[in-house]
This record gives structure tokens, C-alpha cells and sequence, in this order.
């Protein structure tokens, strides 16, 4: 049995080597929560993110995208469901 068909997401007509602002999006199988941690804390006071082994692995990796890729600018890092 082959994998399900995926519906194309890129827009046909796009050159994506073009500069501009680009997702990355990391998927973990079986959307297992492995990448971070949030402890409880107080009420009303903003959660701390705490990351995993694999977590740093991961925001490291993206901290070095701009040295394979010297056009590429580190953006925003968020982790969310």
C-alpha cells in the first residue's frame, strides 16, 4: 500500500528561489510533543518554553540555515501544536 496523495500547496506559477519570507514547518511523527516543554507556572504569568534534547537540535539547525544559506535570515522561532 503506497502513501496517501497529498494536495499540491505550492502555487504553480511561484519562483520560490526568489527572495522573500518562507515557513518552515517541522512535523514530528505522530505529532508527538518531543521538541519543548512548558511548565506550570503562576497564574497570569507568561509560560517558559523549555526545550528538549531534540529541541536544541532543532534551533540549532535553523540558527545555522544562513551559513549553507548566506541569503537566508534567521526570523522568528516559535514552537506550537
Amino acid at each position: 500500500m503506497g502513501l496517501p496523495m497529498r494536495k499540491q500547496i505550492r502555487l504553480p506559477d511561484y519562483d520560490y528561489s526568489s527572495p522573500g519570507a518562507y515557513f518552515v514547518t517541522i512535523c514530528t511523527h505522530e505529532k508527538r510533543r518531543i521538541l519543548s516543554s512548558i511548565p506550570v507556572g503562576a497564574l497570569h504569568e507568561a509560560p517558559a518554553v523549555r526545550l528538549s534534547g531534540a529541541g536544541v537540535i532543532v534551533r540549532r539547525i535553523i540558527s545555522c540555515l544562513p551559513l549553507r544559506y548566506p541569503a537566508a535570515k534567521d526570523g522568528a522561532f516559535n514552537l506550537t501544536e
